[in-house]
């Protein structure tokens, strides 16, 4: 056990050096941009102290929010050479460490937003899949259900702003035949170059860029950095 003890005890010393420039709270933010507490929204959802959200209001009303998890971080480790100095729109490079985001494209009085299914680290990003509204293709199939947790985040967040907060389905608004039906599009690369370009500008447009993804990305970093103190406080308690 002493053994132990002394390997939690000297984890905590050195994270504890590192906690001043990995809190989420020290991140800095693009101008306009602001951080959504998710907690309230998503109760009774473990993972919801994991997510970190952003969110901006632009000059036509639209509301833009970008949201991502500790829990769909990416890390690859046998990365071949050639594809890590291969380059991608908006800098993204594929770096051993990334993240899967999503984007939220929201206009008054239009019942389904616009998301992009996004990858991106500290440099950059690459949108994966476009949709409008809510569909069953992308993050919304995969298995393991923590992509998929990120459309709840966005929805929950959404309702919230509608009035809908206690909706026990996010995003549902009831059987109003007016709401047109979702639309998924295929994999981004198949999609027409002349129409990935013009999203791609479309984001720009929206201020998500490479500056706003490092911000996203940098929080998701220290949200799990402050996730890791926890367990070793935790443990270094239950071990004494």
């Amino acid at each position: 056990m002493t053994h132990i003890h002394d390997a939690v005890r000297d984890a905590l010393e050195r994270e504890a050096v590192r906690a001043g420039s990995h809190q989420e709270a020290a991140v800095p933010l693009p101008s306009g941009w602001a951080r959504i507490d998710v907690a309230d929204m998503m109760d009774g959802q473990a993972e919801a102290n994991g997510i970190v959200m952003l969110e901006k209001t632009l000059p036509s009303g639209e509301i833009v929010t970008v949201v991502s998890s500790r829990e769909v971080i990416n890390r690859d480790d046998e990365l071949e050479e050639e594809e890590e100095e291969q380059e991608h729109e908006n800098g993204f490079a594929h770096a051993e460490e990334s993240i899967l985001f999503l984007v939220a494209v929201d206009k008054a009085k239009n019942p389904l937003p616009l998301f992009f299914e996004c990858v991106g680290d500290r440099f950059g990003f690459e949108i994966l899949r476009v949709h409008l509204g809510l569909g069953m293709a992308g993050f919304m199939s995969d298995h393991t259900g923590h992509p998929s947790l990120l459309y709840h985040a966005c929805m929950s967040q959404r309702d919230t702003r509608l009035g809908r907060g206690d909706n026990a389905v996010p995003g549902d608004v009831g059987h109003d035949e007016e709401v047109p039906e979702a639309a998924c599009s295929p994999e981004f690369d198949a999609l027409d170059a002349r129409l990935q370009d013009t999203f791609v500008d479309f984001l720009a447009e929206k201020h998500v860029d490479a500056v706003v993804v490092e911000a996203l990305f940098d929080s998701v970093m220290a949200k799990g950095h402050d996730k890791y103190m926890h367990f070793l406080h935790q443990l270094s308690a239950w071990l004494k």
